[in-house]
Formats: C-alpha cells, structure tokens, sequence
C-alpha cells in the first residue's frame, strides 16, 4: 500500500513570517457554502447559534442551537464538512523566485524566498506566485493543530491553527 500524497497549502509572507518566528500561524479559510448569519437566526428564534464538531476527529459540523431557524434559513440540512483535519500535514507553497545559473541562466540552481527579502532590495528579478512553487523548493511543512468554525470579517471561515514541522 503506497502512502497518500502529501497535499500543498499556499501561504502569506506575513504568515509564513510567522511560522518561521514562532512555528505557528493562524489561518482563516472562507467556506465554500455559507451558514446563515447570526443575526438572521436571531431575527427568527430569538436566539444565537453556533458550529460544533459532530464528534472529534469527524471533520463535519453541525449547529449548536436553533436547529430549527437554521435548517428554515439554510434550506437543507445544516451540515458542513470541514476540508483539514488535526493531524493533516501539508507542504508550504509561498512566493518566491527562481535563482539560475549556467549558459544563459538555462539551469534552475534554487529559489530565494520573498520572505528573506522584506526590504526589497537585492533582487532585481520578478517574484513566481505562490502556486507556482514546485515541491522540491518548499522549505516548510506545516501541520494543522486544531479547527474551529467561526465567524470572521462578516463571513463563516475555518479557522486553522497551524504548526511548523521540525526537522522537515
């Protein structure tokens, strides 16, 4: 049996800034279907809600509260299923840029990372989005600590607390 291939996680400087500094960061992810708001619960039963984890481990969430006003608002059951698990491990893809060498810089030699070059200076050359990096320039592995559902800047994300893989 072969070992499931290790999947990327794209980054921010200031997040993998982070990491790098403290060997975590947190990360908010919007959800692809949105719970109702709040408020609009509210406004039908009165009351708040809130995402719990089924059971540990699950990955899928459920409402804690008024069903009921959220199933109305949600139109279906109200069941989310979380994309990371604690536990998952992902490579890093952050920007960076291409360092070449040989006749007519025709060799890839390595990659220098935006991060190690916050002032801007000393590299003339164009930066490569981050979901361009290829795996063998990652220098970072990260792993998800925990997940919560909340909400944040107005919208239902996944908040995933992350944490650097040593020795990686």
């Amino acid at each position: 049996m072969t070992a499931a291939k290790m999947k990327s996680r794209i980054l921010t400087g200031p997040q993998v800034r982070a990491l790098l500094d403290t060997g975590e960061c947190v990360v908010f992810d919007v959800m692809e279907e949105q719970p109702p708001s709040r408020e609009a619960a509210r406004a039908i039963s009165g009351s708040d809600f809130d995402l719990e984890e089924l059971y540990p481990g699950s990955g899928k969430w459920r409402v804690l509260g008024p069903v009921w006003a959220v199933r109305q608002l949600f139109s279906g059951e109200p069941l989310w299923k979380c994309p990371h698990a604690p536990g998952e491990r992902r490579w890093v893809r952050e920007t960076f840029a291409f360092v070449w060498m040989g006749e007519q810089g025709k060799q890839i030699l390595g990659a220098l990372y935006e991060t190690e070059n916050d002032d801007g200076q000393g590299w003339p050359g164009p930066w490569t989005t981050a979901s361009a990096m290829p795996r063998k320039f990652s220098r970072l592995t990260v792993e998800t600590a925990s997940v919560a559902a909340v909400e944040h800047d107005g919208k239902w994300c996944w908040r995933e607390l992350l944490r650097k893989v040593e020795g990686d």
